[in-house]
C-alpha cells in the first residue's frame, strides 16, 4: 500500500497554558502509527506518512493517544499534502486585486458544514459590520 504524507492540524494546542512540546507531539504521532513525524515549532501541526486509506480512523487514534498523553483533548484535523494543494488552488477570494492576501485566514473544519450552519454563520457576519469577507467551499472556511 503506497505511503501519503499528511499534515495532522491539532485545535487547542500551546493556547492558554495547554503547552506540548514538539518532541511530545511527535511522540503522540508515532504512537498512533504515523510514520517519519516531523514539527517545525510547537503549534499542533504535525507533518507524517501513513499507509493507513482510513483518515478519519486515524484521527480518532491521534486524538485519544493525544488525551492520552498530553491530558486533555484535541480535535484532530488530518488533510493529504494533495488536498492542501487544492485548498490554495481553489481558493475563492485569492487574486483580487481589492484584498490583501497576507490577511487570508483558512480555518480547516474535521467535516463540512450543514448549509444551516453556513447561512447562519453568513448572516452573522453581514450583521456584524465588518469588511471580512467569509466562503465556504466543502471544508474549508475562507475568510
Amino acid at each position: 500500500m503506497a505511503m501519503r504524507t499528511v499534515v495532522s492540524l491539532l485545535r487547542a494546542v500551546n493556547l492558554g497554558g495547554r503547552q506540548v512540546k514538539k518532541d511530545q507531539l511527535i511522540a503522540i504521532h508515532e504512537a498512533a502509527g504515523c510514520i517519519a513525524p516531523a514539527t517545525f515549532i510547537a503549534s499542533g501541526n504535525v507533518l507524517f506518512e501513513t499507509r493507513e486509506r482510513d483518515l478519519g480512523k486515524l484521527a480518532r487514534r491521534i486524538e485519544a493517544e493525544f488525551e492520552r498523553a498530553a491530558g486533555f483533548r484535541s480535535e484532530a484535523i488530518l488533510r493529504t499534502l494533495d488536498e492542501l494543494r487544492e485548498v490554495a488552488a481553489g481558493n475563492p477570494i485569492a487574486g483580487r486585486k481589492d484584498l490583501d492576501g497576507s490577511k487570508l485566514l483558512v480555518t480547516f473544519l474535521a467535516a463540512a458544514p450543514e448549509r444551516t450552519a453556513i447561512d447562519a454563520a453568513m448572516a452573522l457576519a453581514a450583521e456584524s459590520g465588518l469588511p471580512e469577507e467569509m466562503r465556504v467551499v466543502g471544508r474549508e472556511l475562507f475568510l
